[in-house]
């Protein structure tokens, strides 16, 4: 498996780069210039309301993708994680335990962070995509690009190149949202 098959494979985290075009002709041209420069498939999703999104792409963009499941389960882990260390810490100084209580509460505390957080999360719309599915239900065509923070800049060419007028928009770990 090459890095071109993962679409993560450059960096840590993953985000979503979303774009709205006002035809499926410059989607379709933005998702061909994309899987030209080995962005992977799966990593591309499309919603059109006017236009058959399987026609533009066979990936259209499931409830998981669009929703801010992603960066709540990096939150949850991380707070999560917080909490189960200063749980364990605090057995370790009041308590007959051992160094090992403290990792498994930490551990168990990211899981259990992670789990509750995703929970949350699904529910609710990355931030990002949100706008665009706005802009969707008003007959425009999205496209989320699954990219790992790394490629950032890279797709953000790569779409530019295809579709020079297109905002695209991203959401961080923080939910805050910028345009490229």
């Amino acid at each position: 498996m090459n890095s071109n098959d993962m679409p993560f494979a450059h960096g840590l985290t993953p985000e979503n780069l979303v774009f709205t075009v006002s035809n499926p002709i410059e989607a379709r041209a933005a998702i061909d210039a994309l899987q030209e420069q080995g962005i992977n498939d799966d990593a591309i999703h499309v919603r059109s309301k006017e236009a058959d999104a399987e026609s533009l792409h066979s990936h259209t963009a499931p409830d998981l993708v669009t929703s801010n499941v992603k960066n709540a389960r990096v939150r949850g882990a991380i707070i999560g994680g917080i909490g189960g260390l200063i749980l364990g810490l605090l057995f370790f100084a009041f308590g007959p335990t051992n160094i090992l209580i403290v990792l498994a509460l930490t551990v168990l505390g990211i899981g259990v962070g992670a789990l509750g957080a995703q929970l949350v999360g699904v529910s609710e719309p990355d931030p990002a995509i949100a706008e665009a599915l706005d802009a969707v239900d008003a007959g425009a065509t999205a496209v989320i690009v699954e990219v790992a923070k790394s490629e950032h800049k890279r797709v953000v060419d790569i779409i530019h190149g295809a579709v020079p007028h297109a905002k695209i928009t991203s959401s961080s770990l923080t939910d805050t949202v910028s345009t490229s």
